[in-house]
């Protein structure tokens, strides 16, 4: 394995962290996804960015696949480039409180 990744154990925490989250609320039936337009900016950041391992299509910080990390409302970069999709983050969210409010 390249030495250019984060060791192995932390990219299995990182990936299983991210995928837990998103396959959690997909199975809920509620994917968060960002908007159309945050994702599009978070690739062009990344296609530029310099530890973008693209032979690869991994983040050599994180060592994330970026067609995975970057659609997600939820993930960050690790190098500050681009945060969260809090707009669609929070409106998932609230959407998830209000179903649980109605069910209590």
């Amino acid at each position: 394995m390249s030495e250019k990744y984060p060791s192995l154990g932390k990219q299995a925490k990182n990936v299983a962290k991210s995928v837990f989250d998103i396959v959690q609320d997909f199975m809920h039936g509620e994917p968060v996804f960002a908007a159309p337009e945050i994702q599009a900016e978070r690739r062009r950041i990344c296609n530029g960015c310099e530890f973008n391992d693209k032979p690869e299509g991994k983040c050599v910080k994180c060592g994330c696949v970026l067609d995975w990390k970057i659609p997600a409302a939820a993930m960050e970069c690790p190098e500050g480039k681009w945060g969260m999709d809090e707009i669609g983050f929070t409106q998932h969210v609230m959407k998830k409180l209000d179903k649980e409010s109605e069910n209590s």
